[in-house]
């Protein structure tokens, strides 16, 4: 709701990744279309086993059926309009990605989290991401999986998307000044530290998660008003039978 409705909502699904019939009667009744990415192997283990299937994010260079892509990590929550994001100049040859500065362990680094990106399409890119990568001619902070090798290659050359953008539950541990100065301005919540389907109610992040609860309580409300779709709601104890 906080696109305009013309604006293309697609999900990308690793390739071999099942998605059942809820899943995928939920993602059409909200305006979504499923992309299923071929899963791309990096010469180096990352070091966390979660970002092992992250540099899937490369197929999003080849969408050439688009001029950009804005494109979103599923531990994020839109709160507010997305105008700024699907009007930011990107381009090839001119900030060739937009995202915002990553903070780690305390600090704000130099590159940058690709939770939120806008990506100008171009298929000799991708190819060039895609051989760099492979050709394992590039030395990067593999620990971070793609984040670290396009914070690499885009080193110096990335546009810097504003914090609300893409506003890092990291911050709200290690830049709680800076949360609070921007908290009624952010447009998207990134649950990096906890994500927003599993903060409890003792948890250091429970006001934030309240915001998570909230909207996917609203959401299945509003969507979920098929039989067949509260049928299927119902036999997986989702959360929508409940609100019915």
């Amino acid at each position: 709701k906080h696109a305009p409705s013309s604006v293309p909502r697609i999900v990308m699904v690793l390739a071999g990744t099942p998605c059942d019939d809820l899943c995928q009667l939920r993602l059409k009744n909200s305006g979504w279309k499923i992309c299923h990415a071929p899963k791309i192997v990096p010469p180096h283990v990352p070091g966390y086993a979660r970002f092992k299937d992250q540099f899937v994010k490369l197929v999003m260079w080849n969408m050439v059926q688009f001029e950009r892509v804005i494109y979103m990590d599923a531990d994020t929550l839109a709160v507010g309009s997305l105008e700024r994001l699907i009007n930011t100049d990107v381009s090839t040859n001119h900030h060739p990605i937009a995202v915002a500065q990553d903070i780690r362990a305390s600090k704000w680094v130099d590159g940058f989290n690709m939770g939120v990106a806008v990506i100008p399409t171009n298929q000799t890119e991708f190819l060039r991401l895609f051989r760099l990568l492979a050709g394992d001619r590039l030395a990067y902070e593999h620990t971070m999986a793609e984040q670290g090798f396009l914070s690499k290659v885009y080193k110096n050359k990335w546009k810097k998307l504003a914090f609300e953008d893409n506003a890092n539950l990291a911050a709200w541990t290690w830049d709680r000044p800076l949360w609070k100065q921007k908290q009624s301005e952010i447009r998207v919540v990134h649950y990096t530290m906890e994500k927003g389907w599993a903060v409890g109610e003792n948890s250091a992040y429970s006001e934030i998660g309240k915001l998570w609860k909230a909207t996917k309580a609203q959401l299945c409300s509003e969507r979920c008003g098929s039989a067949k779709l509260r049928k299927l709601a119902m036999a997986s104890e989702c959360v929508c039978a409940k609100v019915q």
